[in-house]
């Protein structure tokens, strides 16, 4: 149901430079050793943990591999067990993601704040799939501050999990649409003119803000004449006012997030 060309080119364009230095041939034991010792430019920071998949996650995927016929409309309700289900071999999400799909499936306003690379775009793109997937009437709306941010972060990450489904999945992936018919489908775009942002209905339409932080208060306006059925948003800790600050803050009491931990810090010797 999707062009595997589009889906490559669609990945190609998310792909770390870094990456392909990787692959390149090791120059051998003394060129390492002297880029070890060399701490003018390479500084030494803290490797980066990575996280610890949830275990409720684990054992929803081990149900659903034992029974791979379920419809997806089965999942209409429990976005985790979709994602076990259809989207196993995608990647596994931590405990932070797992919070966010729960509040995905049980809360009609949530808006989540976490740095970049701390995986909302993955989630984001996963409660995408789900809805469309799950709802015969689903519409999604996802409106970005620049087109950048769905070109080459969140439509790679609907690109990279759609690749990788289990399942036979009803929608075809273009450039920045997830079609399964003319009344039921994913759209995400950027746009200087609020109004570009209206005309959009379905009893089961969801609206998703991505980097909310850097969407004007006139979008944010707009976007509410939609009467979306849930709404999502999403970015980093940046701004200081507008519609994602004072969702954590003056407004917190009409959207639902993640619960926040605190670090434990190590005790003075």
């Amino acid at each position: 149901m999707y062009d595997m060309r589009l889906l490559a080119n669609i990945l190609n364009r998310s792909r770390n430079p870094r990456d392909d230095a990787a692959s390149k041939p090791s120059e051998g034991r003394g060129a390492k050793r002297r880029a070890s010792q060399d701490t003018t430019l390479s500084p030494s920071f803290p490797r980066k943990r990575e996280p610890t998949p949830s275990p409720s996650f684990s054992r929803r995927r081990e149900s659903s591999r034992r029974d791979s016929a379920i419809p997806l409309e089965r999942f209409r309700d429990d976005p985790i067990a979709f994602v076990a289900h259809a989207l196993p071999n995608a990647g596994t999400p931590y405990p932070k993601q797992v919070e966010m799909l729960n509040l995905a499936a049980n809360e009609r306003k949530i808006s989540i704040v976490g740095c970049n690379g701390s995986g909302k775009d993955w989630t984001l793109a996963r409660i995408i799939l789900w809805w469309i997937e799950t709802r015969p009437q689903a519409k999604v709306v996802v409106i970005a501050p620049t087109q950048r941010q769905i070109e080459h972060i969140l439509w790679p990450e609907m690109a990279s999990a759609v690749a990788q489904a289990s399942v036979p999945l009803s929608g075809k992936l273009t450039q920045s649409r997830y079609t399964v018919a003319p009344d039921r489908f994913a759209i995400a775009f950027s746009t200087n003119k609020p109004e570009n942002i209206l005309g959009f209905h379905s009893p089961e339409l969801m609206l998703i803000v991505d980097e909310a932080h850097a969407v004007e208060e006139s979008h944010f306006d707009a976007a509410r004449r939609l009467n979306a059925k849930k709404t999502i948003l999403a970015g980093n800790a940046f701004s200081t006012s507008g519609e994602f600050y004072d969702s954590h803050h003056g407004k917190s009491d009409h959207y639902k997030t993640p619960p926040h931990r605190r670090r434990r810090h190590a005790q003075p010797h």
